[in-house]
């Protein structure tokens, strides 16, 4: 496996793969949700030309990671090229009131198939439980094959989240991506946290992960 990371930014576009680099045969671009949406962005078009051929998922973001550092309102793009390993997208839209498990549950049966070793999962955050959606997923998969992946952002403005394939981008969907062959390894590891702030509030009223009332006041 080679890997590259990529950057954009409006004043020079994407940066360059390196010379030999070879058929790219994943993309996962991460950017600011307007980058994504607007159909006048440059940014996915430009992405798409350079990696032609290729499977690219895109996801919005609530701030673009590069390297050891992070930005706002720009794009970011790992860059993957496999021998040996397979990869195969699937995309399912998110209707209102959908339950989050039986997507994950699909998802799997679609991306399920000889050879199949992990799925790597981008969906929209706002209108997905991932909770569910990750015991839907594990749940319908074979022994032995692993998942991962996370939620979309929208920078602080949690109005509208943004995931697709290819040039196909929009709200209420989730991507699998399902890595294939005997050759691939995978490892992963996540780490959260949260900085108090503001006044101390009691949680009176919630069900699952999903707020309802703090200090018997509707939220």
């Amino acid at each position: 496996m080679k890997s590259h990371l990529l950057q954009w930014n409006p004043t020079s576009g994407w940066s360059a793969l390196p010379e030999h680099f070879g058929p790219v045969s994943l993309v996962l671009c991460f950017a600011d949700r307007h980058l994504l949406s607007d159909p006048d962005s440059l940014a996915l078009a430009g992405l798409l030309a350079q990696c032609p051929g290729a499977l690219v998922a895109s996801c919005s973001t609530a701030g673009e990671i590069s390297g050891a550092s992070v930005t706002d309102a720009l794009a970011s793009a790992l860059v993957l090229s496999f021998r040996g390993t397979t990869v195969r997208g699937e995309c399912i839209p998110v209707s209102p009131g959908s339950d989050s498990t039986v997507i994950g549950r699909e998802l799997a049966d679609r991306l399920r198939g000889p050879g199949l070793r992990h799925v790597f999962v981008l969906s929209d955050g706002l209108f997905v439980n991932g909770t569910r959606l990750a015991d839907g997923l594990n749940a319908a998969l074979p022994a032995g094959v692993s998942a991962s992946g996370g939620l979309a952002g929208d920078g602080s403005r949690f109005q509208e989240t943004c995931v697709g394939l290819g040039n196909e981008l929009g709200s209420r969907r989730v991507v699998g991506i399902g890595f294939y062959g005997d050759a691939f390894q995978v490892a992963f590891g996540s780490q959260g946290g949260w900085q108090a702030f503001g006044p101390r509030r009691l949680i009176t009223r919630a069900e699952a992960n999903v707020l309802y009332e703090v200090d018997q006041q509707p939220v």
